[in-house]
């Protein structure tokens, strides 16, 4: 593939802005140096153009007093660098405008007139204008040559010859002063398309008579460089798709759009932009041998023209297919059509089994290819390397997920005619962008929703268990009145010691630990605490780092062994701990209590061994068993009180996140609405939290399971103006508009449809009710759900009829083709990546595409790729596409006709052949038609 990375620009096809300085001098004019003869003697044709080329010029307007002497040199140096193999490196592709400039004396005014003539005319043409102006001698005199004829005629004889015609220097005000005195003199300026000043600032300030003809003419800067380095130290950005005079001269007249005066570039490239698109053996594109279909995009504005049946969506859907995007279209019928597209041709489709589509790209700097075939082979992603020393290729790469690396919205007319009538669409839109980022907000949402349902089931396990609580207090009581009797009978004190003492004893059994247990795992750590020899044979001989290494882990062994050591040592102290533990608890008075009450005890089991209660009696020992764990489940009771309020205080806490991750996420997205559509004169946005009642009855119906359709009357019944049942109010909230803030009044009446709902289940008075006490019974989450429930936002989109009385009037209300016109200007005023919309004005009249759609390009494109697919002229011509496809369908095959920009001759017939009103679109825009006939 050839690339030409000297000068990527010129890859790109249709108009770019060139870097034009409008009027530089050359040591042919008898002022150059300003008095300093070295650097007249100094500059040479090469030091000339290197400065020029250094200043990062585009074009030069070439412009001595009096002569052309030096364009043709110039011309000749520069034919010799572009020539050569080792062309320095501050060589950049530069073109010459062959110029003059004279003095035109009118009446008592002097004006300085710059004159351009075609690149290919050279010192020729000045020489003969020179010679109709009946200048022969004294060429580079600035002061003392002056031509003879009156202005008019001067610029009479520069448009005959194919010139343009620019008078300089009007920033100077005794000049200004002199033509606002000579009201003929305006008249006079009817003929021009430009002037040039130091500072067009200064056009801001004229007043008087010559004001109006000041207004309507594009004003350009040049440097009037006397020496190699001013020149570029003034210039102007120019748009054209190749630099030639005709094409200046149309940038000219359209200066509105086609002529910047400011440092900077007039637009940037985008981050993501597609390049080119390549379709190989379609059934009906790129069957031509060795020919396949290819077209090249432009980094901004392009559009795509063609008779009907020309192949115009075929490139749309390439696109998309190429970029793995079919599963965006969620419209059945839509879907249904792009699978359709997909099929063999045999299957009524337009694919063949050796089908192949590529898509070119550039981002961040670094291009890379998409590719698709039918029988889905070869890679996906490729990646153009350039690397030194190695043959530039491409090469194939991870995928990853194309859809972030590549970002890039795809519309047809029946998408933006769907997302018109179902504004939840456009709102699916605004929750994909980096601003609002809905999932990552949905990520967060439902983690604190589950946490919030955990919250509500461990509160019911608690509450449970308290519920418990009256219960264990009675079988408390009948265990301790069971104990009494026995303790009446004067076993109390024999009874009550040996209880104590056991208790006493079950409690000291861990106190200290498991002692032999203790001494095992420390023994068994200090046999894992081993670490392997050094692996000396995995270094080879004569390796440097071994020594240090070897130093090292000779070190780290022994330090382990010292820890070994020591756990040993540890295990031998814990040895002996536990002997003299057990030695010195036997000679305590508490082991002697001990056994005192076990022998106590003993005696009183023999001395009831035959007696008929001697079961009763044992069962004492169960009882003291039973009070002591009832004891502690209802010491446990304020335990779970004190949880069952922390958890119900957690409980209030999440339900208030989910609440205000709601709000956030209204925030996010009526900030996101702000920024792209603000106060648009044409399109306002309003989201209203919560208000989407569309789907009212199927979400709320779809938490309860009451699918079916069943309880109509109790949920809602009735149309929009009567409807009835518990979501009747909140059904009906925009009739409801009484209450100041809507929010508050939505937000009351969503709480009012939760609280409702419980209210019921708790009465049961009617079916709902009941059925609502059961579902709830043997499904509680049920109703937590129902509590993290808020309906979605509602969109609501205005637009306005006649931009000048600012009144907007609801969408729903509006036309097909107003409700379009909204929803493009809508997605024309948000994000960075490249936008495809297809046919997009089908239900547009052509004062919303000229009023509104053309506007939105115009602000967007310069940052931004655009890729329309039209037949409508205004969009072509007024919105000022930098690139036109012309496609046709020929043999059965589509083919790219012709490509370029608006300035291209060619370019410009095609939109008067193809396109309805391209003609009068044209003449509109140049003033003149500048096709040919």
């Amino acid at each position: 593939m050839s690339r030409n990375r000297k000068f990527p620009e010129r890859n790109v096809p249709g108009s770019r802005w060139w870097k034009v300085d409008f009027h530089a001098y050359t040591p042919a004019s008898d002022t150059y140096g300003r008095g300093d003869k070295s650097v007249l003697l100094s500059t040479t044709a090469e030091v000339w153009l290197q400065k020029a080329m250094q200043a990062g010029m585009d074009c030069v307007v070439v412009a001595d007093h009096n002569s052309g002497d030096w364009i043709d040199i110039l011309n000749a140096q520069y034919k010799d660098l572009l020539l050569d193999d080792d062309r320095p490196e501050w060589f950049r592709e530069l073109t010459l405008f062959p110029g003059v400039e004279v003095s035109v004396q009118d009446g008592d005014i002097r004006i300085p007139l710059l004159v351009v003539f075609d690149i290919a005319s050279g010192r020729e043409a000045i020489v003969s204008f020179l010679g109709r102006c009946e200048i022969f001698s004294r060429h580079g005199d600035p002061s003392n040559v002056i031509v003879a004829l009156g202005f008019t005629d001067v610029v009479d004889v520069i448009r005959k010859m194919g010139g343009i015609a620019i008078p300089v220097r009007l920033d100077d005000p005794k000049l200004l002063e002199q033509l606002n005195k000579d009201g003929s003199l305006s008249r006079k300026f009817e003929g021009i398309r430009a002037v040039r000043l130091a500072n067009p600032r200064i056009a801001e300030k004229i007043d008087g008579p010559f004001k109006k003809a000041m207004n309507r003419v594009a004003k350009v800067m040049g440097s009037d460089a006397s020496r190699p380095e001013e020149l570029g130290r003034l210039f102007s950005w120019v748009k054209m798709s190749l630099p030639t005079l005709d094409q200046l001269e149309m940038a000219i007249r359209n200066h509105g759009l086609c002529v910047r005066n400011q440092a900077d570039p007039p637009v940037r490239e985008p981050d993501i932009f597609l390049q080119r698109l390549t379709i190989t053996s379609m059934s009906h594109c790129g069957r031509i041998k060795d020919r396949p279909f290819e077209m090249r995009f432009h980094p901004h504005f392009n559009t795509i023209i063609g008779g009907r049946g020309s192949g115009k969506s075929t490139a749309l859907e390439s696109v998309r297919i190429s970029t793995r995007r079919g599963h965006e279209l969620d419209n059945t019928a839509l879907r249904a059509d792009f699978e359709r597209f997909l099929r063999l041709s045999r299957e009524r489709g337009v694919m063949l089994p050796e089908t192949e589509i590529r898509l070119e790209l550039s981002r961040r700097g670094k291009e890379y290819r998409l590719s698709w075939r039918y029988d889905d082979t070869g890679p996906v992603l490729e990646e153009w390397v350039d690397d030194d020393g190695k043959a530039p290729d491409w090469l194939e790469c991870d995928p990853g997920n194309l859809q972030e690396r590549f970002p890039l919205s795809i519309y047809s007319q029946r998408q933006i005619n769907e997302l018109a009538s179902n504004p939840r669409g456009l709102l699916g839109i605004i929750d994909r962008t980096s601003d609002v980022a809905q999932a990552e907000w949905l990520s967060r949402w439902e983690k604190t929703k589950s946490r919030y349902l955990q919250l509500r089931e461990r509160l019911r396990e608690i509450r449970a268990e308290l519920n418990s609580e009256a219960e264990l207090r009675i079988r408390l009581a009948d265990v301790e009145n069971d104990m009494k009797v026995y303790e009446e009978k004067g076993y109390k004190d024999v009874l009550s010691l040996y209880q104590a003492r056991n208790g006493q004893k079950d409690r000291l059994v861990g106190t200290p630990p498991d002692w032999d247990g203790l001494i095992g795992e420390i023994s068994a750590m200090e046999e894992r605490a081993r670490i392997p020899a050094f692996p000396a044979d995995a270094f080879g001989e004569g390796d440097e780092t071994l020594p240090e290494l070897r130093s090292l882990y000779d070190e780290t062994l022994r330090k382990v062994d010292e820890v070994r050591a020591l756990l040993q040592n540890s295990a031998g102290l814990l040895a002996a701990l536990s002997g003299d533990w057990k030695s010195k608890l036997k000679g305590t008075t508490w082991q002697k209590s001990l056994e005192e009450s076990e022998v106590g005890y003993a005696a009183l089991l023999e001395e009831y061994a035959n007696n008929p209660q001697a079961l009763s009696l044992s069962a004492f020992g169960q009882w003291v068993q039973k009070r002591s764990q009832l004891q502690q489940q209802l010491q446990r009771m304020d335990t779970l009180r004190r949880n069952a309020l922390d958890v119900a205080k957690q409980v209030r806490s999440t339900r208030k996140s989910l609440r205000a991750l709601r709000e956030e996420l209204w925030e996010k997205r009526s900030r996101f609405i702000q920024k792209v559509i603000g106060n648009s004169p044409y399109v306002r946005m309003e989201l209203v939290p919560c208000g989407d009642v569309s789907v009212l009855d199927e979400e709320y119906r779809t938490i309860l399971g009451l699918t079916d359709g069943s309880f109509e009357s109790s949920i809602l019944d009735g149309g929009k103006n009567n409807a009835e049942g518990l979501l009747a109010d909140l059904f009906n909230w925009k009739e409801a508009r009484s209450a100041a803030d809507t929010k508050k009044r939505i937000s009351a009446l969503i709480a009012g449809v939760k609280h409702e709902t419980l209210r019921q289940a708790r009465r049961a008075r009617n079916g709902f009710g009941k059925r609502m006490k059961k579902l709830f019974k043997e499904q509680p989450e049920v109703a937590d759900r129902l509590m993290c429930w808020w309906p979605e936002d509602m969109l609501k989109i205005r637009y306005s009829k006649d931009p000048q009385n600012a009144k907007f009037y609801d969408l729903e209300k509006g036309s097909a083709g107003q409700k379009a016109a909204a929803v493009l200007a809508f997605l024309l005023s948000y994000g960075e990546e490249p936008l495809i919309i297809d046919q997009p004005e089908d239900d547009l009249d052509n004062t919303l595409i000229s009023d509104l759609i053309v506007r939105q390009i115009h602000e967007h494109k310069d940052h931004r790729q655009l890729l329309i697919v039209t037949h409508n002229p205004n969009i072509v011509v007024n919105g000022d596409a930098e690139l036109v496809h012309s496609l046709c369908y020929v043999n059965g095959q589509v083919l790219l006709d012709r490509q370029g920009g608006l300035e291209e001759k060619e370019i410009r017939n095609s939109i008067c052949t193809i396109v309805e009103g391209g003609r009068e679109a044209l003449e509109k825009r140049y003033r003149r038609l500048t096709t040919e006939k």
